[in-house]
């Protein structure tokens, strides 16, 4: 008798190294998942708009890194003392425009850059609903907590969702023919909206997911993080307080299943002493011991220097890491 729902997650015919660049986009489980990667020391960078949660704000998002549309100060909105841009996070806002801007083209040029070398995407959906301004018509990614009364909320259909994710997916796929782009849904459920209705959203995800995986079958590929946490991590210890967001528990748990399908045991091998790291760089000593700060600092400085010549490709997040 078995008392536990697991859901396959076959082993893929393509591995995720330390050699792989990788570009994460979506909601804030694809944040999560990003961070993951990033204490992992992968050569990766996730959202770099900020967190973006439906596939026509994704579409919009990933088309100015694409083409590397830079952002200038007269396309800047004002509101509370503080210049914004509608296809950015407010983390990449500021109260001076000329900072907004170099902000915000700083992420453009990183994204881009990335673009050009990136051998996987992570691309996760959240939800089907999307905000336009009224009166431009315009889809915006972040209202910056503007008057409601300003936007318009459509929930899209399945063939209006697609369709953007198809055109991204094909745009990859002529910047490197193989390219991998692992798309899933977000756990996250939408409790302003109702659960009901949260759960229609999430089923026509998981449609738009098996669409685009039909359509670019050598390209991409879905994860059910969603089937994942429903089914395997039912329990609200997996929840933070709000009952609505994956816990960090459950965000590792989601991770490591993510890494028997994608990762190699040298890589799995090679994460563990990575996140040692990273954690030795975030320590920080309560009291005035010198000598010992001192020697713990060398150690991590020799433990970096150790992953680097085991394993040259994570030079570039190691020295990120320990600037």
């Amino acid at each position: 008798m078995e008392f536990f729902t697991h859901v396959n997650t076959p082993k893929r015919n393509f591995e995720i190294s330390y050699d792989t660049p990788m570009l994460v986009i979506g909601s804030c489980f694809a944040q999560d998942i990003g961070q993951r990667l990033e204490e992992g020391l992968f050569d990766v960078v996730v959202n770099p708009a900020g967190v973006v949660y439906n596939p026509m704000s994704m579409e919009q998002t990933l088309y100015r890194f694409f083409d590397c549309n830079f952002v200038k100060k007269e396309d800047l909105i004002v509101h509370d003392g503080m210049y914004h841009s509608w296809d950015f996070h407010t983390s990449l806002s500021s109260v001076d425009p000329d900072k907004a801007v170099e902000k915000i083209n700083k992420a453009i040029v990183e994204a881009n850059e990335m673009i050009k070398r990136v051998k996987v995407v992570i691309l996760t959906f959240g939800s089907t609903r999307y905000y336009k301004l009224k009166n431009e018509g315009r889809i915006v990614a972040n209202c910056h907590k503007m008057p409601s009364q300003r936007f318009e909320l459509i929930d899209g259909t399945i063939d209006e969702i697609s369709a953007p994710m198809m055109r991204v997916a094909a745009r990859f796929r002529d910047i490197n023919k193989d390219v991998k782009v692992i798309v899933t849904v977000s756990p996250v459920r939408y409790k302003a909206y109702g659960y009901h209705e949260s759960q229609l959203m999430k089923s026509k995800l998981l449609l738009i997911c098996d669409k685009l995986e039909s359509m670019f079958p050598d390209n991409v590929i879905y994860f059910p993080s969603y089937e994942i946490m429903m089914d395997e991590l039912r329990d609200y210890r997996y929840y933070e307080p709000d009952m609505i967001h994956p816990s960090k528990l459950a965000v590792k748990y989601i991770f490591n299943r993510f890494g028997e399908c994608f990762f190699s045991d040298q890589t799995r091998s090679l994460l563990k002493k990575a996140e040692q790291l990273t954690k030795r760089v975030g320590h920080r000593f309560i009291g005035d011991n010198e000598a010992e700060a001192a020697h713990f600092k060398a150690e991590t400085q020799k433990l970096a220097q150790q992953l680097i010549n085991e394993c040259a490709p994570m030079e570039r997040s190691i020295t990120k890491l320990m600037k």
